[in-house]
């Protein structure tokens, strides 16, 4: 196994072909997570390169809980904007990963404790951060707008999303990942694929209905993952600031 730090940005490059597998360490824990994952996407195997990773810390606790690692496709890029998405702006940052997601660009956020835990504690930690984030989306200042529909669509995906979590124990350095993707042949649909250890536990499905042009929809699978790069919840500011000097390396390469 090669290690290396995050000293220094993280580059979008293949794993070399040798058979060891690259990983990375996380500074403040020396978790290593692997520099490419594998995941089931619309039916077949893409291959996600790291762009960040930091450590989720309580701090009042003064604990870590565990390492999030967030991962992206190899046909991810820039958008054009007019600010550094690798300014110290969560709003910057929210808009690079939705656009890559929306985009049809695969992403992931895998978790890796730093002790042992259990499914339910990962669990309700998803649905607190949810939960915040359609807080954040219901406020008047937000693109987002609250039909019925749109609020029947939301508690089904979060009753479907507790339901893949099984009750028991996750030990220490074991990996869950949510995998979230755009449905191939529709646009207007995500997924959030739950897998622990590569092993998929299950699928949340979420899509617009015929009245899309009407509204935007808040969609559970594509805010669950900008929840990890948002300061509102403010799960781990050390993976926000590794994924901006990533960003940042990009953009001055």
């Amino acid at each position: 196994m090669t290690a290396f730090s995050l000293m220094s940005p993280l580059a979008l490059e293949a794993s070399p072909s040798a058979p060891e597998v690259c990983m990375v360490q996380d500074p403040s824990t020396k978790q290593h997570l692997p520099e490419m994952i594998t995941v089931d996407c619309n039916g077949k195997k893409e291959p996600l390169h790291l762009v960040g990773l930091g450590v989720r810390a309580v701090t009042f606790l003064r604990m870590y809980v565990y390492v999030a690692g967030l991962y992206v496709g190899e046909q991810a890029k820039l958008p054009h904007t007019s600010n550094s998405p690798a300014e110290s702006n969560s709003n910057q940052l929210e808009t690079v990963v939705k656009h890559w997601v929306e985009s049809g660009v695969p992403c992931a956020v895998r978790i890796m404790p730093v002790r042992g835990t259990d499914f339910a504690h990962l669990r309700d930690g998803l649905v607190r951060a949810v939960n915040a984030r359609v807080k954040e989306a219901r406020k008047a200042d937000q693109e987002y707008t609250w039909p019925k529909e749109a609020e029947v669509i939301l508690d089904e995906n979060l009753r479907d999303m507790k339901q893949l979590f099984p009750r028991t124990s996750v030990p220490k350095g074991h990996a869950l990942d949510l995998i979230v993707f755009r449905e191939a042949g529709n646009n207007q649909a995500y997924n959030l694929t739950v897998a622990y250890n590569e092993q998929i536990l299950g699928t949340v499905r979420c899509a617009l209905s015929d009245v899309q042009d009407t509204y935007k929809l808040f969609q559970l699978p594509v805010q669950l993952l900008l929840a990890y790069v948002s300061e509102r919840p403010n799960i781990s500011a050390a993976l926000r600031t590794s994924i901006q000097a990533h960003l940042e390396s990009r953009e001055t390469a």
